[in-house]
């Protein structure tokens, strides 16, 4: 399904080019004459600028914008704007319609609209640290209760996958502004939901005749880390090809799937729990760990839930990070012009039109 809606978008592009190199332009409107992927190829003349206009097809947008960094447009020179189209008229059409359609591994959105729509979910914002709260109180009333209803619904309203996203394509773009950022707000985030976690635990900890669900003690136990590792490999693959191909609304299965928020709360609530019950019986002689009425047995629990979250964030980092450059996303014209500007600062525009630097 989400294959078939990546071949079906059309996107429309618009090169503003200035006039100044004007057979650099007449190179790039040969190559896109020539381009296969092309289509409704237009231009307009003003005294100024050039307007080139096209459609193509979403999954080869990124190959259009990489042939067009050759011309350094979009990089040092002219303006690139991809415009989606919800519809059009006619449609673009692959040829003969009883062929089979050929799909490529690399078939996806352009760099360029990911880097987009991951940095859309990566900031730190009044909205993400409010999710941060409500889907961690709602977790944590889910896992005192035993709700199995809440916890799934914590996971769908949790915005931690936002930055893990933001530190994977960081990492494949060479992105590394992305990259920390991502990694600050991811840190920002999972301490919100420990404090709360804590919170929530000393609280209910005064009403623990009902203690240790099974919601609760499922995350807290040896099984749920091999667990971890088998859901976590495929949700770091769903969430690159769900990315790559503009399949959003896949994001909430994975996200269901993943399980990142519950284990930090859990982990949270156990080590109140915990602490609460070991000052309770300081006097007494210490219980068997493996006794539920002992503090340690509960603070076990709570180790178990953090490596849980730190397992499933390492595999889904990893994994997504594969797909993403199996997908052939890669640093962009753009990340390199930025390491450029950082390393020679002295180099001014027209210095960048006239020499390659390779990194």
């Amino acid at each position: 399904l989400l294959v078939n809606r990546v071949e079906t978008m059309v996107r429309q592009v618009q090169l503003y080019l200035p006039t100044n190199e004007q057979d650099r332009i007449d190179e790039i409107y040969q190559y896109l004459t020539e381009s296969y992927h092309v289509h409704t190829l237009s231009k307009f003349d003003s005294s100024d600028t050039v307007l080139i206009m096209f459609r193509a097809k979403n999954i080869n947008v990124g190959t259009i914008l990489e042939d067009l960094e050759e011309f350094d447009v979009g990089i040092s020179w002219g303006v690139v704007n991809i415009v989606d189209l919800q519809s059009t008229k006619p449609r673009i059409n692959s040829g003969d319609p009883f062929k089979p359609k050929e799909y490529r591994l690399t078939d996806r959105m352009s760099t360029e609209e990911i880097y987009e729509s991951v940095d859309a979910s990566l900031h730190l914002t009044f909205d993400y640290l409010t999710f941060i709260i409500v889907g961690s109180l709602i977790a944590g009333v889910g896992l005192a209760t035993d709700s199995a209803v809440l916890v799934v619904a914590a996971m769908v309203i949790s915005p931690l996958m936002g930055p893990i996203l933001g530190i994977t394509f960081g990492t494949a773009i060479r992105d590394w502004t992305m990259f920390y950022k991502g990694i600050r707000n991811e840190i920002i985030g999972v301490l919100l939901t420990f404090i709360i976690g804590l919170i929530v635990g000393s609280i209910l900890a005064f009403f623990d005749a009902n203690w240790g669900g099974q919601e609760m003690e499922t995350r807290g136990n040896i099984n749920s880390l091999y667990a971890g590792v088998v859901v976590a490999i495929p949700s770091g693959a769903g969430v690159a090809l769900s990315i790559a191909g503009g399949g959003f609304f896949a994001m909430v299965g994975i996200a269901i799937s993943a399980s990142l928020l519950p284990p930090v709360v859990n982990c949270g609530m156990n080590i109140a729990y915990g602490l609460i019950l070991l000052l309770k019986f300081s006097d007494d002689p210490i219980l068997d760990p493996t006794d539920r009425n002992n503090g340690y047995y509960w603070i076990q629990v709570a180790l178990y839930s953090i490596y849980l979250f730190a397992i499933n964030l390492a595999l889904i980092y990893i994994t997504a990070l594969i797909f993403f450059v199996i997908k052939g996303i890669k640093p962009t014209g753009k990340t390199k012009e930025m390491k450029n500007a950082a390393s020679y600062d002295v180099l001014n525009v027209n210095e960048i039109n006239d020499r390659k630097i390779i990194y």
